[in-house]
């Protein structure tokens, strides 16, 4: 069964792209060309944005990362069916990111430019694919990017993770 989950993630996750104007080739999860054709608003491509990294920045970040980490209910789509989610019951990775970015927009008032996704590769034994949502942030250190992961309530530097970094999506 984890055999099936793992090796779907893998096929229904990714598809591989060339961008013409991109230097070389990058991952893209199959599922987020289906999200952006279904909400064009939120793929819309918008002028990066660093938000101080202040206090009174982290905690609604935290809060919101926490609060959606409990209610969505993890759970790995079946192959061939990976639906990206806003606010659902039930979910996997990148309906935490979806759901994450979306209160943090509409509901505290982030510019929607403070936002990309990131695709990364675990370091279990055998990777797999996962989503984390990261801010872009004015801190010096590393790359300045913060990252909310449904994995974990703790904030902290995509930097610092133990994911590899596969690519970045506005």
């Amino acid at each position: 069964m984890l055999l099936k989950a793992l090796i779907g993630v893998v096929l229904c996750i990714i598809a591989l792209t060339n961008d013409a104007a991109a230097t070389e080739q990058q991952l893209i999860p199959a599922g987020y060309y289906v999200w952006c054709e279904n909400n064009p608003a939120s793929c819309e491509d918008v002028e990066p944005v660093k938000v101080p990294l202040k206090e009174a920045i982290l905690a609604p970040i935290e809060t919101v990362n926490r609060l959606v980490n409990q209610y969505i209910i993890a759970q790995i789509e079946d192959p061939g069916m990976d639906v990206w989610q806003l606010n659902p019951n039930t979910g996997d990775c990148e309906d935490y990111v979806l759901t994450k970015r979306w209160y943090l927009i509409n509901d505290v008032g982030f510019p929607p430019g403070a936002f990309v996704l990131v695709l990364v590769k675990t370091e279990h034994v055998i990777p797999e694919w996962h989503l984390v949502l990261g801010i872009r942030t004015d801190s010096p250190y590393a790359d300045g990017i913060i990252m909310l992961d449904n994995r974990t309530n703790e904030i902290g530097y995509l930097a610092d993770s133990k994911y590899e970094i596969v690519s970045f999506l506005n």
